[in-house]
C-alpha cells in the first residue's frame, strides 16, 4: 500500500510510513470489514427470515392437503353409497327386456312376465300367460289353434261343445260334439240350392219337410256367403257375412214347407253355407240344432 502523505509504497503491515513516519490508517480495510459484517448481518436476518416464513408456510400447507384429502373421501363415501342404492334397485327390478316392474317373489321376472304356470318361475311373452313349456300345455289340441284350452278341457271356448259339462270337439258347424249336436237335417228333411241374377240378387230356394213330429210355426237360420274359394263376403246392402232367413209356417207335421226370394247382393257370391237351424213350435217351445250342409252355384 502508499503512505497517504507522501505517497511512499510502504509493507502492508507497516503501521508508520518509512520515509516521512507518518502513521497509517487501515481506513479502507475497516470500511471492507464492516462492510462484509454487515452482509453477513444482511444474509443471516434473510436466513432467518426465509427460514421463519417456510416455518410459517408449512403448516398451512399441511392444513390445506389434510381438507382436500378430507373432502374427497367424503365424495368416495357418498359415490359408494349411490352405487350400493343403485345397484340394490337394480337387483329388485325385472329381468326382462326394457322393464321397470319389481320381481315377484322367487322369480327374476315381475308378475306380468312371470309364468302362470303354479310353481313355474320363468318368462313368458306379454302376449301369452305362460313359459313355452307350459304354453303348449294349456294349447287348443284342435289342428292350427292358439287360444287357450277351457278348464277342465282339452279344447278352447271356440271349440268345445256348449252342452253343459260335456268337452268334446264341436262339430264342423255346430255348437255341439256329435253326441249332443240335433241333426236338424233329418227334422227336416230339407235341401237348398241358389243361384245369382244379373243384379247380384242371390236367390235362395229352400224346401224342407216337417219330421219333428210337431207342427212348426217358424223355420230360422243364417245363410253364410262365400266366393268360389271359400272365403267369407259381404252382402252389399248390410255389409253383413250372413243374411238370415225365416220360413213362416205353420206347417204340420209330414207337411212341406218352401222358401225362394233374393236374400242379398254380392256378384261374387259362389257358395252359400248352412250351420244351424232353430225350430219354433206352435207349442211354444223351440229347438235348435245342427245342420252343418253348404251348396256351391
Amino acid at each position: 500500500m502508499f503512505c497517504r502523505k507522501c505517497g511512499n509504497e510502504i509493507p502492508d503491515d507497516s503501521v508508520f510510513c518509512l520515509k516521512c513516519g507518518t502513521k497509517v490508517e487501515i481506513i479502507e480495510n475497516t470500511i471492507q470489514e464492516e462492510n462484509i459484517v454487515t452482509e453477513e448481518k444482511d444474509v443471516n436476518i434473510d436466513n432467518d427470515t426465509s427460514s421463519s416464513n417456510n416455518k410459517s408456510e408449512t403448516p398451512t400447507q399441511s392444513m390445506d392437503k389434510k381438507t382436500i384429502y378430507g373432502i374427497f373421501g367424503i365424495v368416495a363415501v357418498i359415490l359408494v353409497i349411490i352405487i350400493a342404492v343403485a345397484v340394490s334397485e337394480s337387483a329388485k327390478k325385472c329381468e326382462f327386456s326394457n322393464c321397470d316392474n319389481l320381481k315377484q317373489e322367487g322369480s327374476k321376472y315381475c308378475s306380468e312376465h312371470t309364468c302362470k304356470e303354479e310353481g313355474c318361475n320363468l318368462s313368458k311373452s306379454k302376449r301369452d300367460k305362460y313359459c313355452y313349456s307350459h304354453q303348449k300345455d294349456h294349447t287348443c289340441t284342435y289342428s292350427g289353434c292358439d287360444n287357450y284350452k277351457v278348464d277342465g278341457g282339452e279344447y278352447c271356448y271356440d271349440h268345445t261343445c256348449a252342452e253343459s259339462g260335456c268337452y268334446n270337439q264341436k262339430g264342423y258347424g255346430s255348437d255341439y260334439c256329435t253326441d249332443h249336436q240335433v241333426d236338424m237335417r233329418k227334422k227336416l228333411g230339407s235341401e237348398f240350392s241358389f243361384s245369382v241374377n244379373s243384379a247380384g240378387g242371390i236367390k235362395l230356394d229352400f224346401r224342407a219337410k216337417n219330421n219333428s213330429g210337431k207342427e212348426i210355426k217358424y223355420i230360422r237360420f243364417d245363410v253364410e256367403l262365400r266366393n268360389a274359394v271359400g272365403d267369407k263376403i259381404q252382402d252389399e246392402i248390410t255389409d253383413k257375412y250372413s243374411v238370415s232367413v225365416e220360413v213362416v209356417g205353420p206347417i204340420a207335421s209330414g207337411k212341406s214347407a218352401k222358401f225362394n226370394d233374393i236374400i242379398g247382393y254380392n256378384d261374387n257370391c259362389a257358395r252359400i253355407d248352412i250351420k244351424e237351424v232353430t225350430i219354433i213350435y206352435t207349442d211354444g217351445t223351440s229347438q235348435t240344432g245342427h245342420y252343418g250342409w253348404y251348396t256351391e252355384k
